[in-house]
């Protein structure tokens, strides 16, 4: 193996580029530990602790993010990319953290969707979790098993409960109150169902 290319990064670190398109990023102690010269050839050996030490570099970070908060693996491989992490270097990452169950999107999924219900429609919870990143088959899995106690009707209706407490509402207040649970999410079958148990017959 030759190295094409030592290229200066900022905050003293170094990316390493062989003449297959390979590469790691190093810091300065690093690449002479490992006696990196541009232009001259690396041992497989050597080239392999070089990588090694870059995805136990990558595995500290994701632990870092982690102690943060909750993540999709697709939202951290996004920033180990944004970070130039090699893609064969991010997989072993992945692969490690999805191993130890520290990123399962199953169990974010499922997080997320019990959080959220009292607040969101399902069709909402399914395109912010898309958002995220988990895949749609994840996402649909999870819905067909959910045991829906509480129906989308039944969400919404809480929802109005809470924002009108159980004021007595107008026609005048249908439109205001439709845009309301629109915003969240909702159907209109099911926006208008709630809405029309809040009218009061006029005496």
């Amino acid at each position: 193996m030759h190295i094409k290319e030592i290229r200066k990064l900022e905050k003293g670190k170094h990316k390493i580029l062989l003449d297959n398109d390979d590469y790691v990023i190093l810091y300065y102690k690093e690449l002479k530990a490992f006696k990196m010269v541009q232009d001259e050839a690396v041992e497989e050996e050597t080239w392999a602790l070089a990588k090694k030490a870059m995805t136990t570099r990558g595995k500290k970070r994701v632990y870092h993010l982690l102690g943060k908060k909750d993540y999709v693996i697709e939202e951290i491989r996004k920033k180990l990319v944004k970070e130039d992490y090699p893609s064969g270097i991010i997989e072993i990452i992945l692969d490690y953290f999805i191993e130890l169950g520290f990123l399962n999107d199953e169990s974010y999924t499922e997080k997320y969707y019990r959080y959220q219900k009292a607040t969101k429609s399902r069709r909402m919870i399914e395109m912010k979790l898309s958002e995220k990143g988990i895949p749609r088959d994840t996402i649909k899995t999870f819905f067909e098993t959910v045991d829906h106690q509480e129906t989308e009707y039944e969400t919404a209706q809480k929802l109005l409960e809470k924002k009108y407490n159980n004021k007595d509402v107008t026609k005048e207040d249908y439109n205001k109150m439709a845009r309301f649970l629109a915003y969240k999410g909702f159907d209109y079958d099911v926006i208008n169902s709630v809405i029309m148990t809040y009218l009061k017959p006029k005496d």
